[in-house]
């Protein structure tokens, strides 16, 4: 076994016992450039565990060199390669998840974070809330100034709309004109709070010579509920529906299974506020 050598960024250090690295050892296993020099080695899987050392933290690398049974040194083409291997699968896990024209999230992650945070409201007893966006004069859009303008104004305005959001809620473009937005530990008051602001956005922004607006359905997950994930997104699914249905630029939001909509841009009345309360069991302020 070779000397134990200062470690660097072109090193591994190998320990011929078990640890907790589990993702260390699944990416080991997964790459076949790795799974080959173990074999040429006469090493088996089980039995080494290779830590990258240029990924670990200082203090970790100090600590390592007093506990691993042998830092040996690889050639600094087959480190090159670990680490091109690691990047591609990072941006192959980045495509997956994203949208590639705006850049946001896509409808596969929504729906991954979506599961998310109806588990921590099940846990915590807090609710949340989701909201589908679609633009109601998008078609007129592409139709008079061209797909590629079409495309830009989607781009743009997504990402305009993800900066107006909180930091703690997350929005995704689930195809189309289409905009699914997720409020972690949000009601439905504050959550209508935030779509009419988005509505509200959306109408000044004059896009060329047309005035946009948007259609908004919207759900408030009751964690007392056993309600699935797919039936609490068609539930802001049917809502939007609704709301196209009701004359466009309206907000139409369920809770509790009981339905109430309402025009765009108005405040949330005391009236309002203290149906929605009765919708969830809880008393009204005296």
């Amino acid at each position: 076994m070779p000397k134990k050598q200062k470690i660097t960024g072109e090193k591994i250090a190998v320990r011929k016992k078990a640890d907790k690295r589990q993702s260390i050892e699944k990416f080991i296993k997964k790459n076949k450039v790795i799974s080959d020099w173990l074999r040429e080695g006469g090493a088996g899987r089980g039995e080494l565990l290779m830590i990258l050392t240029e990924k670990l933290p200082r203090a970790d690398r100090k600590k390592l060199e007093h506990t691993a049974d042998a830092v040996i040194e690889l050639g600094a083409d087959l480190v090159k390669r670990i680490i091109e291997i690691e990047r591609e699968n990072r941006q192959l896990r980045s495509l997956s998840l994203t949208d590639e024209l705006t850049g946001l999230y896509n409808k596969r992650f929504f729906k991954m974070q979506l599961g998310v945070e109806m588990a921590r409201s099940k846990r915590t007893g807090q609710p949340c809330c989701m909201a589908i966006l679609d633009f109601d004069n998008f078609k007129e859009i592409n139709d008079s100034l061209g797909h590629s303008e079409g495309d830009r104004f989607l781009k743009e305005v997504g990402l305009l709309m993800r900066d107006r959001l909180r930091p703690t809620d997350f929005i995704c473009r689930l195809g189309g004109d289409e905009f699914g937005i997720l409020m972690p530990a949000t009601g439905l008051v504050d959550a209508i709070g935030i779509a009419r602001r988005l509505q509200q956005f959306i109408m000044d922004i004059h896009w060329k010579k047309f005035i946009t607006t948007a259609s908004i359905g919207m759900a408030e997950f009751d964690p007392s509920e056993k309600a699935a994930l797919e039936e609490f997104f068609n539930m802001a699914d049917i809502e939007l529906y609704r709301a196209k249905k009701d004359g466009k630029n309206k907000i139409s939001y369920t809770s509790g299974g009981i339905e109430r909509r309402i025009a765009a841009a108005e405040p949330v009345s005391l009236h309002e506020r203290e149906l929605l309360l009765k919708m969830k069991g809880e008393k009204p302020p005296k």
